[in-house]
Formats: C-alpha cells, structure tokens, sequence
C-alpha cells in the first residue's frame, strides 16, 4: 500500500513520488538484509544470507551475473566505494573487494578485529581514505588504507551496546553513531589520524543521517516523529531543533536499513516500523515535510523484514521484504500539478 500525503512547497509546482514498476520485481527466496548499488546504476548487490548476488542493472532491469560465496556468516552491509572502485561487505567481518573482478570475484582484503556481526560501515576515500565499522560488539573501528593494507588505527568503545547506524557530514571530519544504549555519540576527526568524542546525546533509535554538515536527522524508535539536530555555534553543540512528522509508530522494526539522504535532490529516506518515509527538505532552510509515505503490507505483530537501500541519484528505490521474497524495484517520477490541475478543469462529465 503507498500513500501520498499531497504536501508540497508553495514554491514549488511538482510533487514527486517512487512508483513501483511490478515487471521489473525479482524473485531471491533466501534472506536480503542488505542492497546496494553503483555510482552510475549499473550494477546492483545484494545480501543472499552468507552470499553476494551481484546484478547488472539497466533502466530498472536487474540480470543476475554473479554469485559470490565468500563470507561464512550472513552478509548485514555492502556498500560501494565508487572513488576506489571497491565493494565493501560486512558480516562477521569486513571484506573489500574490486569491482572490477564480477567475473571472477577475489577478496583483496579481511577486516577481522570486531568480535561480533558488522551492523554499519561508512568510508571516506580522501585525505586519507578511512573505512569505519560499527558492531555488534558495541565498537566502532577506524580503518585505514597504509601501504596496500587496511590497518585498524583506533577503537571507540563508548557504547554499551551494539552500534546500529553511523554517518559522516560531507566534509568527512564529524561522525554520529547510535545503537542499542540509547545514546547517540557525536565524533570529530582531530588531527594525526585521531577521532575524539565531543558530544553525546540521549536518544532511543537505531538509524539517522547527515542532511547537511551542520544538520543531521534520527529517526526515533517506534515514534511518529522524524528529529532534526542543528550545530548551533553559541554552544558548539548540535542541539534538536525540530520534529517531522512520519508513518510507523508502534511497529516492529528491524535494523540494517541505513536512513539515506540524497543531496541531488534534498530528499531523506528513513524506515520506521513498515513504512518508508521519504522527506523532501527545502534547500533555503532546510524545512522538511513528509512527500510520501511506502508501506509494506503485514498483519499485526508480524515480524516483517524489510531492507533497501536509493540509488546516488535518488532514481531508484529498491527494496527486499520478507513476506514478498522479491527484489523491488521504485522510481522516481514527477507529478506536474499545474498540468494535473488543468486536465481536471477541462474535464465534462456527460
């Protein structure tokens, strides 16, 4: 079921949403609890329980190429570096891989320090090129590239338990992290390769996002609001600012959907409970409102898993969920309301 709210912008004449194209659904019986895809919407991974599905993807059409059965335990992140022209899939532990070896899949690198699931990574490919892990095992690991090795540089250890969702501002020098302890920890890059804590906040939830470097959104868990934090520079703090309203309070929720936030398009995608918000924000002052609403269709008190991830460009959406079994594939299209409007005008009823 999809529902479109109708809110927009006075400013602006086209509301948007992701429209499903059912042709193009596929089918992948075994669990997905991880989707990502290229830079440039050609190629499509996904998570098959301990393998790697990789996919050519065209205008929507997904082709299965590949299979890679290299992790020993199930596949919970992937992300592509596209800078580094690199795969990077998390489990129990960290591995890198090229993409250009699809054809014949060969890990370049083992990230193997974590004690527990990998549950988030992000990288940063300049100055220098840093691979951060969160886990399971409460830490959040900082790797970097020294001498063709990936080394594990320093630990934080500050959570108390498992580390759900990291993200870092544009600039790359300021990291948030959530998890299980209700706490959301605020981390700034310093200097000689050191990261410090500057900041914690209180916070139930297991997924936020960078909107801009100074803005950052948390989704509360299990909650009909959508926060907003702000730096102010007063108090060199980022301070809640504002609270977004959303659908899917008081549903069952799973981890491993990262909140994404499409610069391209000042678009946010956040899951809560069975329900995909995606919120457009107003570039001037960055207010945001909820444009649409996905919501997955399942029966009270079922555990219904859902995982997806949008592509750079915010083009597609695709998702897994696990009543359906199936990859689905959304894109974004435009509405003209002024042309909507003047059909309706037009309109005779005989």
């Amino acid at each position: 079921m999809e529902r479109h709210p109708g809110e927009q912008f006075e400013s602006k004449e086209k509301q948007f949403k992701y429209e499903l194209l059912p042709q193009r659904n596929y089918l992948q019986q075994k669990m997905c609890w991880a989707i990502a895809i290229n830079h440039n919407n050609k190629f499509l991974v996904t998570g098959a329980e301990s393998n790697i599905n990789v996919f050519q993807f065209k205008n929507g059409e997904i082709k299965k190429i590949q299979i890679i059965q290299k992790h020993q335990s199930w596949i919970t992140t992937l992300n592509f570096c596209n800078q580094m022209s690199l795969i990077i899939s998390g489990s129990s532990c960290v591995k890198i891989w090229s993409q250009n070896l699809f054809s014949n899949p060969k890990c370049l690198f083992v990230l193997s320090e974590h004690s527990s699931m990998i549950q988030c990574i992000v990288y940063r490919y300049y100055n220098p090129s840093i691979i951060i892990s969160g886990s399971r095992d409460s830490t959040i690991k900082f790797w970097y590239q020294k001498e063709l090795q990936w080394i594990c540089q320093q630990t934080i250890k500050e959570h108390s338990n498992s580390v759900a969702s990291l993200s870092l501002n544009q600039e790359g020098n300021v990291l948030i992290s959530c998890g299980d302890d209700h706490q959301i920890l605020i981390i700034k890059y310093i200097d000689n390769q050191k990261w410090k804590i500057i900041q914690k906040i209180q916070g139930q939830g297991v997924r936020l996002s960078f909107i801009t470097k100074e803005t950052f959104a948390f989704q509360s868990w299990q909650s009909n609001k959508l926060l907003l934090y702000k730096f102010e520079q007063q108090t060199e703090l980022y301070l809640k600012t504002k609270e977004l309203q959303i659908k899917g309070s008081q549903q069952f929720c799973t981890f491993l959907f990262p909140c994404i936030f499409i610069p391209s398009k000042n678009i946010l995608l956040s899951k809560n409970g069975y329900n995909l918000n995606i919120i457009r924000f107003n570039p001037s002052n960055f207010d945001g409102h909820l444009e649409q609403a996905i919501e997955f269709d399942y029966p009270n008190n079922w555990l219904g898993n859902i995982f997806g991830t949008m592509s750079e460009d915010g083009e597609y959406l695709i998702t897994w969920d696990s009543k359906s079994k199936q990859l689905q594939i959304r894109q974004y299209k435009e509405i003209d309301l002024q042309k909507s409007t003047t059909i309706k005008k037009n309109c005779r009823i005989f």
